[in-house]
C-alpha cells in the first residue's frame, strides 16, 4: 500500500509522504495506519527525541478540516517555540515544503497526510489530486489493520443524526424545523433520543461524543 500511494504521490510532484495515524509511532495501537517515505535520518531523530509529543502537524493540525500549508501564517500563528524548532529541524532534513491534508473521520484516529515538495509553490490542484489519493490510501490501509481499539460504536435513527449534525453546525431548534421541515417539539425530541443513545446530558457532549463514537462524521459537517 505505501509503494502504490508513493508512485502516485511522486508522480504529482512530492519527493515525501507520510499518511498516518496520530499516535506514537514507536508504539502503534491497534487500528493505527502508518505509510510514509521519510528519510531515515529525520525518522530515527524524531522517535529518539519524541518529537511525536509535541509534533505541531499532529497536535495543530487536529484543529483544522482543510488542507493547509506549512508555510500559513494562521498554523504558524499557533505555534509554540519548541514546535517552530520541530519544524525547523524537519526542514534541516529536507521537510521543509510542506502541505497537510486532514483525514479525520469517525472510527479512526486522528490521522493526516503530509506532503513535502522541493518547490515552495505547490500547486492547489496537485493538492487535490494527492488528497483523493491518500484518503483512498488510507481508507484500504484500515481494512487490512483492523478497526480502532476501544473506540465505541453507537448508530443514531436517521432523524436524530440529521438533528444532531445541524446542532453541531450551530443551528437552534427553530432552525432546524425548518431546514428538516419537521415541528420544533419533534426536532427536541430527536436531539433527546439522541443525547440518550449517546449516554449524555448536553448537547455540546452529544455532538463531541457522536463524532467520538462514529455516529457522525466530521467530513459531514466540514466538507471534504
Amino acid at each position: 500500500m505505501r509503494d502504490l500511494l508513493q508512485v502516485e504521490i511522486q508522480r504529482l510532484g512530492f519527493r515525501y509522504f507520510c499518511c498516518c495515524s496520530h499516535v506514537r509511532p514507536d508504539r502503534p495501537e491497534l487500528g493505527a495506519v502508518y505509510l510514509q517515505n521519510y528519510p531515515k535520518t529525520w525518522l530515527l531523530h524524531y522517535q529518539a527525541a519524541r518529537l511525536f509529543e509535541r509534533d505541531p502537524v499532529f497536535v495543530i493540525g487536529r484543529g483544522f478540516a482543510l488542507p493547509f500549508s506549512w508555510s500559513d501564517p494562521r498554523f504558524l500563528a499557533l505555534l509554540d517555540a519548541d514546535q517552530l524548532a520541530i519544524m525547523a529541524a524537519a526542514a534541516a532534513h529536507g521537510l521543509k515544503h510542506g502541505v497537510t491534508i486532514p483525514l479525520h473521520g469517525p472510527g479512526r484516529y486522528s490521522a493526516s497526510c503530509s506532503l513535502i515538495a522541493d518547490d515552495p509553490e505547490i500547486d492547489p490542484e496537485r493538492v487535490f489530486a494527492a488528497q483523493r489519493y491518500a484518503g483512498e490510501a488510507y481508507e484500504a490501509a484500515r481494512a487490512l489493520v483492523g478497526p480502532a481499539e476501544g473506540r465505541p460504536c453507537i448508530e443514531l435513527a436517521r432523524r436524530e443524526r440529521e438533528c444532531l449534525k445541524l446542532v453541531a453546525l450551530g443551528k437552534d431548534d427553530e432552525a432546524i424545523a425548518i431546514i428538516l421541515g419537521i415541528g420544533r417539539e419533534t426536532v427536541r425530541r430527536h436531539v433527546e433520543m439522541a443525547k440518550e443513545r449517546l449516554g449524555v446530558s448536553k448537547r455540546s457532549h452529544a455532538v463531541a461524543y457522536a463524532i467520538y463514537a462514529q455516529a457522525i462524521n466530521v467530513e459531514d459537517l466540514f466538507g471534504q
